[in-house]
């Protein structure tokens, strides 16, 4: 993370393009370079959400796949946290199925399973779980890759006999 670095001072904040129970998704404009990113932006109170936001943060840095969100930075500013991800232009898969005036077909949906299981492959490879998989958290770009997103559940297996006993959702 960039310690001592004021992220308003590094991006613009152009709109807000999401919202969870984790924060929102702002889509940001870094000023030295021009270039667009989303910022995951949340108030961190306690030690566990610190804690939660640095695993994310680790198994993000860990994941060099195009069918990943890519991560770039986080800051920590008056107890916020900024985590600055690839922005993908394409939105979400949930959001996109909403608005599509008929069903994906057939090869659009084994376009989009191979891109997630081959996403999910890397995780599994790599010993990380993603454990909450749906279409709110595939992202999209406008070339049409699927990426997996938004790993605030995600966790890491010790070595590979370990099992991850808690259900999430």
């Amino acid at each position: 993370s960039s310690k001592g670095i004021d992220p308003e001072q590094e991006f613009d904040i152009i709109e807000l393009i999401g919202q969870g129970n984790y924060g929102r998704v702002y889509k940001v404009l870094h000023k030295k370079t021009g270039k667009i990113y989303a910022a995951k932006i949340a108030n961190i109170i306690t030690h566990n959400e610190i804690e939660s936001f640095k695993k994310e943060i680790n198994v993000l840095k860990q994941c060099n796949t195009k069918y990943i969100v890519h991560y770039y930075n986080s800051y920590i500013k008056n107890y916020q946290i900024w985590i600055i991800l690839e922005y993908c232009d394409g939105g979400w898969l949930l959001e996109l199925i909403k608005i599509l005036p008929k069903p994906l077909n057939e090869e659009q949906i084994a376009s989009l399973i191979y891109m997630i299981l081959t996403g999910l492959n890397f995780l599994h490879e790599n010993k990380k779980i993603h454990r909450d998989v749906k279409t709110g958290n595939i992202l999209l770009t406008r070339e049409g890759i699927a990426k997996l997103g938004d790993f605030g559940v995600s966790t890491q297996l010790m070595h590979s006999f370990s099992k991850k006993i808690s259900k999430i959702g």
